[in-house]
């Protein structure tokens, strides 16, 4: 028979092992884990099963937030058909300047060749005159500031007509031509016209404002008792613009072949310079009709309207007409 000691101690060792036995059995479950309904369980797994199913198939259609290089491959075939249409763009843009600078430089080449040979011309004609009269100019510029020079030279063109002052004349006509010829260019008066006919019609304004005006002062010297003055008026005009016509050819030279920037200095000097001449010329007009102003002031008005002033507001009408 056991003793009292003997089955408390056996009773001890069958409490341990029962307590050994229990812990063994826990290990497998989370003792932590917190129970929950049967229910409740299928029904969040359902929905984590159709979250990530949904999700998966999203995925190929949205971009990952947290990828910003991630691109949608709809908008993938959007971006590159755009990228398409703005190389075809720029390769349309970059032929239509091709093509406006080939148009360009041929209508640049053209004005050069025009005004190469045009120049060259007029270069070789005064060459010409002045090879056979070279003392005839020189006299001319000192009568520009030299009365009794002036008078010299007209008493000789009475008595022995010399034709070489039609020809530096005519000299004036297509040198003044030129320079209003490239008023015209700057302006930008009748663009669709060719330079030989721009050209022309620049001559003919001016052929026609001087031609008219020695014209008229003809019927006022045969008209008026006036002949003398209107004769020494009439030849003044010639020698002043004989000397402006040799004065604008260096002017029209640059303005020919200079830079950009310097045609409208260029520009601005030659107009200072016809003005200025404009000036000298009507100041010995008015030194020569200085005994006929008192007493006839309103003819010589009507005067200085139809020959002076008439003439360019001819050229500023024909310009803004064209």
């Amino acid at each position: 028979m056991l003793s009292i000691t003997n089955k408390m101690r056996v009773g001890f060792l069958l409490f341990v092992g029962l307590f050994w036995l229990t812990i063994a059995y826990a290990q497998d479950k989370n003792p932590f884990e917190l129970a929950q309904p049967k229910s409740k369980i299928s029904v969040e797994t359902q929905t984590l099963k159709h979250t990530d199913t949904s999700s998966l198939g999203q995925s190929t259609n949205q971009p990952d937030p947290s990828n910003p290089f991630e691109v949608i491959k709809g908008e993938k075939t959007q971006l590159v058909s755009d990228t398409n249409k703005n190389v075809q763009g720029i390769k349309k843009a970059e032929d239509l300047g091709k093509e406006k600078e080939i148009v360009r430089d041929a209508s640049t080449q053209k004005d050069t060749n025009f005004y190469f040979v045009t120049l060259l011309t007029l270069l070789l004609f005064l060459t010409i005159l002045v090879s056979l009269n070279r003392s005839l100019l020189l006299k001319i510029n000192q009568s520009l500031l030299n009365e009794n020079m002036m008078k010299y030279l007209h008493r000789n063109q009475v008595s022995n007509f010399q034709f070489t002052y039609l020809l530096l004349y005519f000299y004036f006509f297509c040198n003044f031509g030129m320079f209003l010829f490239f008023i015209f260019k700057y302006l930008k008066v009748m663009d669709d016209y060719s330079n030989v006919a721009i050209y022309g019609i620049c001559l003919g304004i001016t052929c026609l404002i001087y031609f008219t005006k020695h014209i008229v002062m003809w019927i006022l010297a045969w008209v008026f008792p006036v002949e003398k003055e209107m004769d020494q008026y009439s030849f003044t005009t010639q020698n002043f613009n004989i000397i402006l016509g040799l004065y604008l050819t260096p002017v029209n030279i640059f303005l020919a072949f200079g830079t950009t920037n310097m045609f409208n200095y260029l520009l601005v000097f030659g107009i200072c310079l016809v003005i200025l001449f404009y000036i000298l010329r009507q100041m010995r007009g008015l030194m020569l009709s200085s005994r006929f102003l008192p007493n006839n002031f309103f003819h010589f008005f009507i005067y200085l309207c139809a020959t002076e002033i008439a003439p360019i507001l001819l050229v500023a009408k024909s310009i803004y007409t064209f």
